[in-house]
């Protein structure tokens, strides 16, 4: 037996999808994937060699990469071994020459955690995701969120809370029901039918908002367990300044967006701000509850998206600026319309000037000093910081893309080239693959980071090199 070093970047693709086609990695999600992708060591098995014998205790799990043990490419053996220490309950010996992917479970553990928790607490955020109050939370967060759940029991027919009690917890169904009632006493009012919530629905939102509960919550006829988040933790985490699911831009359930609501009949044009080969954007005026608001409204030709193949630039960037939280040094996106001929998306008013400009004129009537380009850096880096962590990468970093907001910050445009990285494709028979790179060129010719001239693949760091280079 000899042990190889890392394999290539390419290698790392296929790797994920043989490892998308382990049962108990399937709930893993694309970050984990990259992360257990690179523990892998390539080990190499001579004919007749036995590589894993019956009776022995197993630490490691395998994946044939080149060769025959009775088993095929990409299959697998001894995953077991990442849950429990127990025998192997077969022998694997190499039929001619073998190459082996190999995983100890110790470093499995050391970069994961325990296999168990890490495949219960990814059942749990994918429960939590569901609810619109959480969706905003990025990974570290939402582990941050689940080890503060606890889980409670409730026999038949009993009373959880009822209608005036101070909100005190949030709840999530594990097992059984409960309904809700909106008679105080946990009967309903005439009229007014109780409401059934079954396992993964959620009651006691009222926690977020700091007020009382709003209806009487009674379990039914079985005994019914949940998650429970408590207000204390919420204050807490409020106090303590964390980002937690009462942040602002991730209560989309709680507060709307009032411009979102506005229709495109509501908006009324000022002037044209720029126009190119895609269309113009605008400057416009709308009122919402007697409020005056100027907003940018990009207004681009579904012709020239179609002759330019831009379907998917396009629809990319209104994507990423829908479901990207809001960040003051990010452009934010209010709401987006169609019709016959062109396709509008309605941003906030930007209006200091780009960056570049700055650069290249001598409006401060002195040379830029380094504290000047401390304080830029500091603005495009916590807007970076603020889409990688969302596992978006950038890639169109440049002066020209940086605008100045009437506070004189810097705020990020044009998501265009914008992705998320790592990311999964699924082939034509429902197999997905995981990236941990990607190799599409794009970006500005000035400002391309090495990755891209090389073609070597990049990931979210390629953002940094481009912010260097620029």
């Amino acid at each position: 037996m000899t042990i190889q070093a890392q394999s290539s970047e390419d290698s790392l693709a296929k790797r994920s999808h043989w490892l998308r086609n382990v049962p108990i990695f399937s709930s893993l999600s694309a970050r984990q994937l990259s992360l257990l992708n690179r523990a892998f060591e390539v080990v190499k098995f001579e004919p007749d060699e036995v590589i894993v014998k019956q009776g022995a205790m197993g630490d490691a799990f395998y994946i044939v990469s080149a060769g025959t043990v009775l088993l095929g490419e990409g299959e697998y053996f001894g995953e077991t071994s990442l849950l429990n220490d127990q025998p192997r309950n077969c022998t694997v010996r190499a039929v001619g020459s073998v190459k082996c992917l190999r995983l100890h479970r110790s470093d499995f553990d050391s970069m994961l955690g325990p296999l168990y928790a890490i495949l219960e607490m990814n059942a749990f955020k994918r429960i939590l995701r569901m609810f619109d109050i959480f969706k905003a939370l990025v990974d570290e967060e939402m582990e941050h969120l689940t080890t503060h759940f606890e889980i409670v029991e409730f026999g038949c027919d009993t009373v959880i809370f009822t209608t005036g009690d101070v909100a005190e917890y949030f709840y999530i169904v594990r097992t059984g029901s409960v309904s809700l009632h909106p008679g105080a006493d946990g009967s309903s009012s005439v009229g007014v039918d109780p409401v059934t919530l079954n396992v993964k629905d959620y009651f006691g939102a009222e926690v977020f908002q700091g007020t009382t509960y709003h209806s009487t919550v009674r379990t039914s006829d079985e005994i019914t367990s949940c998650f429970r988040l408590s207000k204390t933790f919420v204050n807490q985490d409020l106090a303590s300044g964390r980002n937690c699911c009462l942040r602002p831009e991730s209560q989309k359930a709680i507060h709307v967006n009032p411009l979102s609501l506005l229709d495109l009949s509501d908006l009324v044009h000022i002037g044209v701000l720029g126009e190119g080969s895609f269309g113009r954007v605008s400057m416009v005026q709308a009122f919402v509850d007697a409020q005056e608001y100027l907003l940018a409204l990009k207004c681009v030709s579904k012709s020239h998206v179609l002759e330019c193949h831009q379907q998917e630039h396009i629809m990319r960037e209104r994507s990423i600026l829908k479901d990207l939280p809001y960040h003051p040094f990010i452009v934010q996106l209010h709401a987006t319309y169609q019709d016959q001929n062109y396709l509008y998306m309605l941003m906030e008013l930007v209006q200091g000037g780009e960056l570049f400009g700055l650069l290249h004129t001598n409006i401060f009537d002195r040379p830029l000093v380094e504290e000047d380009i401390k304080f830029f850096a500091a603005n495009v880096y916590l807007a970076l910081e603020h889409m990688h962590k969302r596992d978006i990468a950038y890639r169109d970093l440049k002066p020209e893309n940086l605008l100045f907001s009437e506070n004189g910050y810097l705020k990020v445009v044009d998501m265009g080239f914008a992705k998320k990285i790592p990311f999964s494709i699924t082939d034509e028979h429902g197999r997905v693959e995981v990236h941990a790179r990607s190799y599409t060129l794009c970006g500005t010719q000035e400002y391309l980071a090495p990755e891209f001239v090389l073609n070597t693949g990049h990931d979210l760091a390629v953002d940094y090199c481009t912010q260097l280079t620029s």
